[in-house]
């Protein structure tokens, strides 16, 4: 008896580990991203360990649902880290800034008040085109001219643990540094949060089967075109097909369709070699919806 239990604990520890072993083969990528994001503060912007992982299928039985996440408003990402724009800039910051770099911040914000405060609570789509291209110019502007290169109050504002750092620190990054399209997404995110906009942030992956993000955008909800619309500050586009305001899931069934590409002849340099568009929904552990392209 004593002999039998023994045998069957052997067999169930053999059974469990190799079911371990089985799931850490499939699953190591999502592992290592929550060690990461877990034990190194590792930004969930590029991480996830899914608990769903959905394919998007235009043409299968899961039609509806690529329906609902362009047209349905609950589909945003739900990302916590809301800026305050009421305190003093000052107070606004994490960080150890510096005198200029925060003059250089406060110039920035109060050139957005200016231009977009009278917009705020009014969600048209007029008024994300207009603050896409206010960004887009800024971006621009620091990547030809940055008025800081590498220093300390960079260097802390890229180890600060994400979940101890504010809105506010990225953008006071993105109008002092050369940043790239993370920074510029989260720094759209938050300008377009402060006007009323609902906002989710999706990422192009280029590796199959892998949910990294090799390239960073946002998305809005139109209320007047009742969809998911894409925002790509960096890029300065926000695809259009037949005069029709178009979400990223809809533009990259057929990028060459689009009518910026139509006029200019330059495809949207991210719409080749990618291997599918996904987000996710509140945090690193998550349901995350990919489209394969």
């Amino acid at each position: 008896m004593s002999y039998r239990g023994i045998t069957i604990y052997r067999i169930l520890f053999i059974l469990i580990s190799v079911g371990l072993l089985i799931t850490g083969y499939f699953y190591q990528h999502h592992i290592i991203n929550l060690y990461k994001y877990t034990f190194f503060q590792a930004p969930y912007i590029n991480r996830v360990f899914y608990t769903k992982r959905i394919l998007i299928d235009p043409t299968s039985s899961n039609s509806n649902l690529y329906h609902n996440l362009i047209n349905d408003p609950s589909y945003g990402d739900n990302r916590s880290g809301t800026a305050n724009f009421n305190r003093p800039f000052k107070e606004q910051l994490t960080i150890n800034y510096s005198m200029s770099g925060i003059r250089n911040y406060e110039s920035f914000m109060n050139e957005y008040f200016d231009a977009f405060k009278i917009y705020k609570g009014i969600t048209s789509d007029r008024v994300a085109k207009s603050l896409m291209r206010f960004i887009h110019l800024n971006w621009k502007k620091n990547s030809k001219f940055p008025k800081f290169s590498q220093d300390e109050v960079l260097r802390e504002i890229e180890t600060k643990p994400e979940k101890d750092r504010n809105p506010e620190d990225l953008i006071y990054r993105f109008v002092n540094y050369k940043c790239g399209c993370g920074t510029i997404s989260e720094t759209a995110t938050t300008l377009l949060r402060e006007l009323g906009f609902k906002t989710r942030l999706l990422r192009i992956s280029k590796e199959k089967n892998k949910e990294i993000a090799n390239h960073v955008f946002v998305e809005y909800y139109s209320v007047e075109s009742e969809k998911w619309v894409m925002f790509d500050a960096m890029e300065n586009i926000i695809p259009r097909r037949n005069g029709k305001l178009l979400s990223a899931f809809e533009f990259f069934q057929n990028p060459e369709d689009e009518e910026k590409y139509k006029k200019t002849n330059k495809l949207y340099r991210h719409a080749t070699g990618s291997a599918g568009i996904w987000f996710q929904i509140k945090g690193p552990i998550s349901t995350v919806f990919v489209l394969i392209l």
